[in-house]
């Protein structure tokens, strides 16, 4: 049975709420709502390829069963491209599945194929869809795509194949994360390494706030991903909206090396959010004597 997990980031980053973003699917059996609507089961088809009865599922399809069945808004190659059903992918495919096919129930709409193997790191199906023709930029209800759903849930190797594939290295959703943005976020540093070989836009922001990626990854304190963007040019002056750097971020993070780094590349140490305080401030204020140090070090005034 297919399920939509709830995302696996959800809450792990409290800075301001960002970085891991609203997940793609709800956390719900999909049977649930055909149940909802009123039906006792699903078409054979459908629960085949859900189930990953591939066998049933090549039966059905002799008999003349349309691939591209379309059932309350679900159709069968989203169904077993969910689940990792290689097999019954293979045989839906080769019966002329559409593998750009997009669900239509409502509060999900838009979700492709691509989406879900990338989402649940089924990589021979990603692999499948990609050598059929699948869209690799093709976007969610909520503007994610199959790269973004591939960062978030820390699939590399996927991450690999859609770019190869095609995918834009700064696709973003409609909050405005970029892949970038999440990876950096969470911590994922050769997927980093490999959008910023492709050449993603480090200054990109998200739309809420202002954040950048290298804002992100110095508030978690990932080091590895700091240097990294630093050397490719991210701005270690840039601000949010409000005035928050990325040393501020690091600063309130706790991380010391971060926040050398920083400052090592340039960072100001005196710049001020909109409420008036400073990354000195915010390190006296959770009473970091090493962060207050190394800024006095570099220049902040008491």
């Amino acid at each position: 049975m297919i399920v939509f997990n709830s995302p696996s980031f959800g809450g792990v980053l409290k800075l301001m709420g960002r970085g891991a973003g609203k997940g793609l699917f709800p956390a719900i059996v999909a049977v649930l709502f055909f149940v909802a609507a009123g039906c006792a089961s699903l078409p054979k088809l459908l629960d085949a390829s859900d189930t990953g009865d591939a066998g049933s599922v090549e039966k059905l399809l002799k008999k003349g069963e349309d691939p591209d069945m379309d059932y309350k808004g679900f159709r069968p190659i989203i169904m077993a491209s969910a689940n990792g059903h290689t097999d019954v992918v293979r045989l839906l495919v080769d019966k002329g599945a559409d593998v750009n096919a997009r669900i239509g129930r409502k509060g999900m709409e838009g979700i492709t194929a691509l989406m879900m193997a990338s989402r649940n790191g089924h990589e021979d199906i990603v692999k499948i869809l990609l050598s059929k023709g699948a869209e690799a930029d093709a976007l969610g209800h909520s503007g994610e795509s199959a790269l973004i759903e591939a960062v978030k849930n820390g699939h590399t190797e996927i991450v690999t194949m859609l770019l190869a594939g095609g995918a834009d290295e700064d696709t973003a959703d409609f909050s405005g994360e970029s892949a970038l943005f999440k990876a950096s976020a969470l911590g994922h540093s050769e997927m980093v390494r490999m959008l910023l070989n492709r050449g993603a836009d480090t200054e990109k922001k998200e739309n809420s706030e202002g954040l950048t990626a290298l804002m992100m990854a110095s508030g978690r304190g990932h080091v590895e991903i700091v240097m990294m963007l630093l050397e490719r040019g991210a701005d270690p002056m840039a601000k949010t909206y409000d005035g928050t750097t990325a040393l501020y971020l690091a600063a309130s993070g706790g991380d010391a090396e971060t926040v050398r780094i920083l400052l090592q590349k340039g960072a100001d140490p005196n710049a001020r959010r909109s409420d008036g305080s400073t990354p000195l401030e915010r390190a006296k204020w959770d009473k970091n004597e090493e962060i207050a140090g190394i800024l006095k070090s570099f220049g902040a005034a008491e």
